[in-house]
């Protein structure tokens, strides 16, 4: 009997540790990645007949956007050729649909974004088309064209949008704009992450597990489960950091100034999330979002050490003072700045100002 009990909670250890491995490997997904485990998971034709179901007994999935959140108006740009490249794949399919796309726009951006954008499942093609005095095949048209541009893996309308260069090796999530009531307030370029979050009922699923579904779809529908979680787990932990920024860094972006950053730790936001340091690390790696309208910034950067704060501070006083000793660095930081520093260190950033410097130049 405790043979079979240990053996229990080993099976049950190793498929902890394998789900954990699954959630890191989803966590550091780049987003065209992330969208093509989405893509795989809302073109399954049986989600696609719990989601968008005929009949209430049959709608288990549905979704719910992250509050205070939306996507950017960007996305309404791309249809108007922006000047900056777009993926050939999205205007292909936006320029052989130009006459929908003109009679979507007639549609009005709220009428839009309701049934269509943001549409959760609850309403039938039928009840759509009433509600909107038109056709059923209309609404199947616009359904198609907005699932293949939102599910596409390779659009992101931070790359459209004026203005905005992200990186090689970073990816702009979303634009924060600050706190209001006590939320914040945030556009994202991923359409995965302005979608929100997938719900399931789980009690009509058993029902339907136990009544209808086949063997094949029963077996199915549970890696439908495992992915589907994934993805909530990811989009969950990157939305929660980027809530909390602004408290996290509240000086920062109330002053809009990078002196106001006070140190962070990935282990000490961990403990606020309640994840690991490394889960917070994989969130925030090669990702940033702008802020105070047009500033790119890595998220990376909202996590400063107390020594990336100090050389910060330094920068340009080393740069204007590269021929004063040491010591008499020391001596105007401590006496100038408050900051309190062996000769040693001292050295230490002055070195690593200067070769940043050198490599900027």
């Amino acid at each position: 009997m405790a043979e079979t009990s240990t053996l229990r909670l080993a099976n049950r250890a190793q498929l902890s540790a394998r789900l954990a491995m699954r959630f890191s490997n989803v966590l550091e997904m780049s987003e065209e990645d992330a969208s093509r485990l989405t893509q795989l998971l809302e073109s399954d034709p049986l989600f696609q007949k719990l989601f968008r179901a005929e009949h209430p007994d049959w709608k288990v999935f549905s979704r719910a956007r992250f509050p205070g959140s939306r996507l950017s108006t960007s996305f309404y740009e791309i249809p108007e050729k922006t000047q900056a490249p777009s993926s050939p794949e999205i205007e292909s399919v936006l320029e052989k649909q130009s006459g929908l796309v003109e009679k979507i726009k007639t549609m009005g951006v709220e009428r839009y974004e309701k049934y269509f954008l943001y549409e959760d499942g609850e309403k039938t093609v039928r009840e759509i088309s009433s509600e909107l005095g038109v056709s059923e095949e209309f609404v199947k048209q616009v359904r198609a064209l907005t699932d293949a541009v939102m599910m596409n893996p390779d659009f992101f309308a931070s790359k459209t949008a004026p203005g905005i260069v992200a990186s090689e090796r970073s990816t702009c999530l979303a634009q924060i704009h600050g706190v209001t009531g006590g939320q914040t307030e945030i556009s994202f370029f991923s359409p995965g992450m302005a979608l929100g979050t997938y719900k399931v009922d789980y009690e009509k699923l058993k029902k339907l597990k136990d009544s209808v579904l086949t063997d094949k779809e029963k077996k199915s529908i549970q890696d439908t489960l495992r992915n589907l979680e994934m993805i909530n787990s990811r989009r969950t932990l990157i939305f929660r950091v980027l809530t909390l920024l602004p408290k996290w860094q509240v000086a920062f972006f109330l002053n809009r100034d990078w002196d106001h950053l006070r140190p962070l730790s990935q282990k000490e936001a961990a403990q606020e999330l309640k994840v690991t340091p490394a889960a917070v690390c994989r969130a925030i790696q090669d990702r940033s979002v702008l802020v105070f309208e047009d500033q790119e910034v890595s998220i990376c950067e909202f996590f400063p050490s107390r020594k990336d704060i100090n050389k910060r501070k330094l920068t340009g006083f080393i740069r204007g003072n590269g021929a004063l000793t040491d010591k008499e660095i020391q001596g105007v930081l401590e006496r100038d700045f408050g900051i309190k520093l062996s000769r040693r260190s001292v050295n230490v950033y002055r070195n690593e100002i200067l070769k940043n410097l050198r490599k900027k130049n």
